[in-house]
């Protein structure tokens, strides 16, 4: 992998008359990673319940763009396509689906959650899509003794068995990815994570790319994260630092939720920094889907 990334490099003409099999990487923009529950993505919005949500200075645009789209029965997944796909150039999606079973039941369930997030013809870039059953995720599996297991379940605030899901759903996503880019020969220059239940009510903003380095990681806890790739392919394989973050939890002193296992990770593991969007100013850009 070093040989390759080398390769393609404007310095290594010796490698390249060398090795002339080798092609260089396609660079995109985004991958985008989506992994969760999808819940109520299909369904109309209702105009009431999200509204304490979003900003005033937003609310009015908001509203008419709800207006747009079938007087206003917008659904979560038709705000994703007007603010988020937009700002982001040359992008993918990836999304992984839990499913309730396998089988033919499981693959069709994962496909109708997929098609919601599908880019448009207009936007480019390719959906991949998959999805399996929950598994049962143990101390073993987390490389962890049986007391941090007991630990983190009296500690978080959060079902422990849905908050492990949702953090190897991120592990499941990163695969993805991963295969993607050996199968295809791509690279992305960063990785955005999300939640399959979230409704922007604003245009992402695309000037956030430009602050971006190595150790800063741009986001809302557990909603919505993003990073350059290197950095976001680390941080979604955070369940197998699971020890280290167990550390940095205790060090807190009290419980927690997925929130502070994102930032657990980002500062206690990785030694890098989350920041809010627009260059600090603002916490978010979406809401949770009652």
């Amino acid at each position: 992998k070093r040989m390759r990334a080398w390769g393609c490099s404007a310095s290594a003409l010796l490698v390249l008359l060398l090795l002339p099999w080798q092609a260089c990487p396609r660079t995109l923009d985004v991958a985008v990673c989506i992994s969760g529950t999808p819940r109520n993505q299909g369904r109309p919005l209702r105009s009431d319940r999200p509204r304490w949500a979003i900003p005033p200075a937003d609310e009015a645009a908001f509203r008419d763009f709800a207006m747009e789209i079938d007087d206003g029965n917008v659904t979560g997944a038709e705000t994703v396509h007007r603010f988020l796909y937009p700002s982001l150039g040359v992008f993918d999606v990836f999304m992984y689906v839990p499913t309730s079973s396998g089988g033919a039941a499981g693959r069709e369930r994962a496909e109708r959650a997929c098609a919601h997030f599908a880019p448009r013809r207009a936007a480019g870039g390719q959906i991949f899509c998959a999805g399996g059953p929950d598994v049962m995720i143990n101390s073993t599996d987390l490389e962890i003794t049986p007391e941090d297991f007991r630990w983190l379940n009296h500690r978080s605030w959060w079902p422990i068995g849905k908050l492990l899901q949702q953090i190897w759903g991120y592990t499941l996503c990163n695969g993805m990815i991963r295969d993607s880019e050996e199968l295809r020969g791509v690279r992305y220059r960063w990785i955005l994570r999300m939640r399959p239940d979230l409704a922007f009510y604003a245009p992402f903003p695309a000037s956030d790319f430009g602050l971006l380095d190595s150790y800063m990681i741009l986001g809302d806890g557990d909603m919505i994260n993003l990073g350059v790739a290197d950095t976001m392919h680390e941080y979604l394989d955070q369940i197998w630092d699971m020890r280290r973050i167990i550390r940095a939890l205790r060090r807190t002193g009290r419980g927690f939720v997925g929130d502070d296992f994102a930032l657990a990770w980002i500062e206690g593991v990785f030694g890098g920094r989350q920041q809010k969007w627009r260059g600090g100013k603002d916490p978010f850009y979406s809401f949770c889907i009652p």
